[in-house]
């Protein structure tokens, strides 16, 4: 009995320790980035794996009793995600994908083979209670912190922490009911009541919607779940009208405060219903940007993966709703991002494998003979809510959101006892297993658990080559040095990541993730390439990110250096994007002794079409006082480049490549002191980030010419 007392304790300071370790480190937005969080990721995940090695034909338990090939789904989906994977034109965006989406679900049988007492089941629950509070406690008391004043850490962003709170809320709550016993029953409803109240409390304050919206999903889902459960069915039908007519009261008052201009979650999901919030607009982009991809590959997609390195090569950004320079990495909806990856063959294969799973785990819901039926209730509200959020705006991008939905597949196997027919010894009949070796079949499993073994293998070798140069990258951003024999280490190990590439060749890195403005703009402001190699680089990062103004004012230059005449309506369409995006650059020393070149763009800018009501009358007052000497200045002492990589927030290397920000200048326009002053005390804004600019001269394809 002490000894497997000790088991369960195991068991569940193991699954706890590994939760805390990913949401504290390993999983968030900024440390996850390291090489070492890589490393612990995959080795926890894999050792997950390791312990699902018994259920590891059937991980989701999709058979019970029903055809022998409903298990397959998860091994279709794995084919059409390696078919989509072979296909894709950026395949190594999708190498982790294709590796470890197997050994995630066996990591979720994993977990439920650990889960096999009841005793190992409450201390678990009990941990992911504490770790809850401990990460909420965390969020609320850096929230003053936040730059938007928002609860995000300590996984680093605002909406996939409300993801991580609404996954391990039921859970949680089911910790807390259970860890006091049931002979404290005060002391019991004192402890669901405080770790319900401060993990909801930590979600509103993280002011996301998705959360939000997934949070009264799981309270409608509990709700009926609990009347059902305690024969009040009867009381379903008027608990569903007191839901919608409270559900229309909230709407209603929420349409009128905003009206009103009342402040606070009303006036934004008033701003909502009337589709003016500017998340809600940005979003709107982002799904039309994967559903134009997705038309140009229906079948198998762009590949797995795909989304951070292609999707501004469809995305059409509005001025006032995108800053100029936002480089989008996601769709920001489950719903659009996986047919845009994975193709319709995939997207269909990734519902059914849902819908199977939630149809068999309702059914063991409602069985009578169910081993935990409120465990099961509490992982399935886990995935509910997550599903929700995935759905309706928070993208997965650390590795704190897998983490979570495995947890709670994993609950789900333990509760229903899906990880036991292939792990219980004793419990089946020696002659049947005696008969069963003699099957052929069994040639076939041999063969598929050696397969298995490989495959983990295999994992173990990609995650060390991956995190060796992900390391070595890491050494030449912290000594913040260019030095081209210590940044060819990370490439020499890695050399299909883009990113180790940025420095050493940046048409490289361009080429290989096409999809990313900042290394297109790289690519064309380095002089040591030839000029139509940079004039497309230039084009590309001007699509790609039409309301900059760096792109077609370099773009402008080089024209000019290579003869091109000032009337060439290249030449005046470049320039009047450039200074319509950003009007500091009148200040360009390149406007000096050259007449002609400001004629044109004045009268390109005079005749732009959709400027914002009285943006021209002033730009006409600071035109016209405009001192185009060169100030008595030998050489400009100002320059204007765009700062890339710097702040986290904007970091492409983080978002893009999940790998730490490495600080980088692009460009370098001399600007007159004089000017820059004068054209500065008008503070005349850019165009492209005000709202009632008309975007549709902006989309104009390589840079304003087609």
């Amino acid at each position: 009995m002490p000894g497997r007392r000790w088991q369960e304790t195991g068991a569940a300071l193991a699954v706890v320790s590994a939760l805390a370790v990913i949401l504290f480190h390993a999983g968030t937005f900024h440390h996850g980035a390291t090489a070492f969080s890589l490393a612990v990721g995959a080795v926890l995940l894999l050792a997950f794996a390791w312990l699902g090695r018994r259920s590891f034909l059937d991980p989701l338990a999709l058979r019970r009793d029903g055809s022998p090939w409903w298990p397959a789904l998860l091994g279709a989906l794995w084919l059409s995600v390696l078919a989509s994977w072979i296909q894709s034109p950026v395949g190594r965006a999708g190498e982790a994908v294709v590796l470890f989406l197997l050994p995630a679900a066996w990591a979720a049988a994993g977990i439920g083979r650990l889960f096999r007492s009841d005793a190992a089941v409450r201390w678990a629950l009990a941990g992911c209670a504490l770790v809850g509070v401990s990460a909420s406690a965390w969020a609320l008391a850096m929230q003053p912190l936040h730059e938007q004043g928002r609860a995000a850490l300590p996984i680093g962003h605002h909406n996939q922490l409300a993801l991580v709170l609404v996954a391990i809320l039921p859970p949680a709550v089911l910790g807390a009911w259970r860890v006091t016993g049931p002979d404290r029953r005060r002391l019991r409803q004192g402890a669901v009541l405080f770790v319900g109240a401060v993990l909801v409390w930590t979600l509103a304050a993280t002011g996301s919607m998705s959360g939000l919206a997934a949070l009264v999903v799981q309270a409608v889902a509990a709700a009926a779940w609990i009347l059902w459960r305690s024969r009040g069915r009867r009381l379903l039908v008027p608990l569903a009208a007191l839901l919608a007519l409270a559900a229309g009261l909230a709407l209603a008052t929420a349409w009128a405060g905003s009206r009103l201009d009342v402040p606070g979650p009303i006036g934004r999901l008033g701003a909502v219903l009337r589709l003016e919030d500017p998340s809600l607009l940005a979003r709107r982009t982002y799904a039309e940007a994967a559903v134009s991809g997705f038309a140009e590959r229906p079948l198998l997609g762009w590949g797995p993966g795909s989304t951070s390195w292609t999707l501004a090569n469809h995305w059409r950004p509005a001025p006032g709703v995108h800053p100029p320079g936002e480089v989008v990495t996601d769709a920001h909806s489950l719903l659009a991002q996986a047919p845009y990856e994975l193709g319709i063959a995939g997207a269909v294969l990734l519902l059914l494998l849902a819908a199977r799973y939630g149809r068999l785990r309702l059914g063991e819901l409602r069985d009578p003979r169910a081993r935990d039926p409120e465990l099961l209730a509490a992982a399935l509200l886990g995935l509910t809510g997550a599903g929700v959020c995935l759905a309706f705006g928070v993208f997965a991008v650390v590795t704190a959101v897998p983490a979570v939905l495995i947890l709670n597949l994993g609950l789900a196997a333990a509760a229903s006892g899906t990880s036991s027919p292939a792990c219980s010894r004793g419990s089946s009949d020696p002659r049947r297993e005696r008969a069963a070796k003699r099957r052929p079949l069994d040639r076939w499993r041999q063969g598929l658990r050696l397969a298995f073994y490989l495959w983990l293998v295999a994992a173990v070798g990609w995650t060390w080559q991956r995190t060796s140069a992900a390391r070595a990258y890491e050494l030449v951003v912290a000594a913040e040095t260019a030095d081209a024999a210590a940044a060819s280490e990370a490439a020499d190990r890695d050399p299909s990541f883009p990113l180790y590439h940025v420095r050493l060749d940046p048409w490289t890195a361009a080429e290989a993730a096409d999809g990313l403005a900042p290394l297109w703009l790289l690519a064309g402001v380095d002089q040591t390439v030839d000029v139509d190699r940079r004039r497309q680089a230039l084009e590309r990062a001007c699509d790609l990110d039409p309301l900059s103004a760096l792109a077609p004012f370099e773009l402008m230059l080089l024209l000019r250096e290579a003869g091109a005449a000032a009337t060439d309506p290249r030449v005046a369409v470049r320039a009047a994007r450039a200074i319509l995006a950003e009007p500091l650059l009148l200040a360009a020393a390149a406007f000096e002794g050259d007449p002609d070149l400001r004629a044109e763009l004045h009268g390109e800018i005079q005749s732009w079409p959709g400027l914002p009501p009285g943006w021209l009358a002033a730009f006409e007052e600071l035109w016209f006082g405009l001192d185009w000497s060169n100030g008595h200045e030998d050489s400009p002492r100002d320059v204007l480049s765009v700062d890339a990589d710097g702040r986290p927030a904007v970091s492409f290397s983080l978002f893009a490549f999940r790998r730490p920000p490495w600080p980088l200048s692009i460009g370098a326009v001399p600007l007159r002191s004089h000017r820059l002053d004068f054209v500065a005390a008008h503070d005349l804004p850019g165009v492209t980030r005000l709202p009632e600019t008309a975007p549709e001269p902006f989309w104009t394809r390589r840079c304003g010419v087609e």
